[in-house]
């Protein structure tokens, strides 16, 4: 039987693009932020350059109530990196992540009408990279808190 070929996964700025559409389209205020680092020469010396905070979400902005919310875009059966899900889980307005723009339509208006973000409880396997006693980059498994969360009925 023949192979058939699989559609490729969207890439995540094109996902990302779509659910800036739909949080505009239902009267939110969003930003994109970057974050990450650049290596610039200066003065003969190489400098490394940081910005934004690490694990910071995707976007970020507010509901037409003027509720913050912060927002992790990831590509179709990726999940959030351990620094991301501890980001989202530390935020005092809704903070989730998604993987899928029409989603995002069916829970955008329950979370904008005072539903909340609701974390489960448990632990989940992550790999992180870290820096070994010689130096080099290791990858390490390490357990964290869950990425799992529900959207709940009532008051935030």
């Amino acid at each position: 039987m023949p192979r058939t070929k699989r559609a490729p996964r969207p890439l995540e700025s094109v996902l990302q693009r779509d659910c800036v559409a739909v949080l505009k389209a239902h009267g939110c205020t969003v930003h994109r932020r970057n974050t990450g680092m650049q290596v610039a020469e200066y003065k003969g010396k190489t400098r490394v350059i940081r910005y934004g905070s690490k694990g910071a979400a995707d976007l970020h902005g507010y509901f037409p109530n003027l509720v913050a919310f912060e927002l992790e875009v990831k590509r179709d059966g990726e999940r959030p990196r351990l620094d991301q899900v501890q980001f989202l889980r530390s935020q005092r307005c809704p903070a989730w992540w998604i993987d899928d723009a029409d989603e995002l339509r069916k829970v955008l208006p329950l979370i904008i009408a005072g539903a909340r973000i609701a974390w489960e409880d448990g632990e989940e396997e992550y790999t992180v990279e870290a820096k070994g006693p010689d130096g080099k980059k290791v990858r390490l498994k390490v357990m964290g808190p869950s990425a799992e969360f529900y959207v709940e009925r009532g008051t935030r």
